[in-house]
């Protein structure tokens, strides 16, 4: 009988070893389980900001802003390689690109809207399309003296650094004639969230605008930021074609209206 008892307690702390192994064994896969499952953050490089981690080409980014801007997005044109001076692109080294769009207006010398977007091959050219595309807005600041067409689009124009993604967005609808300062303003601003929010959405935060601003006139304001109404100029500023009506001996000089 004492046999038939020993027996039986050999067989009783076997299997109690054996549970023990299993448990111990069991909350290992777990832990390891769970170390492989939590997802590591994804920190965007610029300026320490916590984004998604999602790229998106040029292309894409270009006609997702077509798309929320609806109807009133006049940047639907391509600017061909011959004709990239006209546009944020007039200096750059496109082997330092990977990928880019480029977008202006049918009407340039009316409207300001410019789409371009650009990644750069390397983080240091992408610091240089930043300066490029400021360079660009500098020339259409100084333009907008001359001709200041829709000057509360043109202030709050954007320029965004995701990574080697770099764009240049001056965009929105058009102010309806008959338009006052006002509503202007207020239309260039809800144009400009419509933006806003879709870049935050695509890359989890809105990066910084990187534009530099123009240096500000006589009056305080940046050098686009005009008034709607009538803007007069120095003699010989506005070049004259031969079936433009003269001013009169009046002294009346040229004027330009715009909002």
């Amino acid at each position: 009988m004492k046999h038939f008892y020993a027996i039986v307690l050999i067989l009783l702390l076997a299997l109690l070893t054996g549970c023990g192994k299993n448990n111990t064994s069991q909350k290992s896969d777990n832990k390891k389980e769970n170390e492989t499952s939590t997802p590591t953050p994804t920190v965007n490089p610029d300026n320490g900001n916590k984004g998604n981690g999602k790229t998106y080409t040029p292309a894409e980014i270009e006609a997702a802003i077509a798309r929320v801007i609806g109807d009133g997005y006049n940047a639907t044109v391509d600017v061909p390689m011959d004709e990239m001076y006209s546009c944020a692109l007039a200096d750059a080294d496109f082997s330092k690109i990977d990928s880019y769009v480029a977008k202006l207006t049918l009407v340039p010398s009316v409207q300001q809207d410019q789409i371009v977007i650009a990644t750069a091959k390397d983080a240091a050219y992408a610091e240089e399309l930043v300066k490029l595309y400021n360079k660009e807005y500098e020339r259409a600041t100084m333009y907008a003296k001359q001709y200041p067409m829709e000057p509360h689009k043109l202030v709050r124009a954007r320029i965004y650094k995701v990574g080697n993604t770099v764009m240049y967005i001056i965009a929105g609808r058009s102010p309806e004639e008959g338009m006052d300062d006002t509503a202007c303003i207020n239309l260039a601003e809800a144009e400009y969230k419509k933006i806003d929010d879709l870049i935050k959405e695509l890359y989890g935060y809105l990066p910084e605008n990187l534009l530099v601003e123009s240096e500000p006139d006589e009056s305080g304001e940046p050098a686009a930021a005009m008034n709607s109404g009538d803007i007069p100029y120095d003699d010989g500023e506005i070049p004259f074609d031969d079936d433009l009506d003269v001013p009169g001996e009046t002294g009346d000089k040229p004027s330009f209206q715009g909002c």
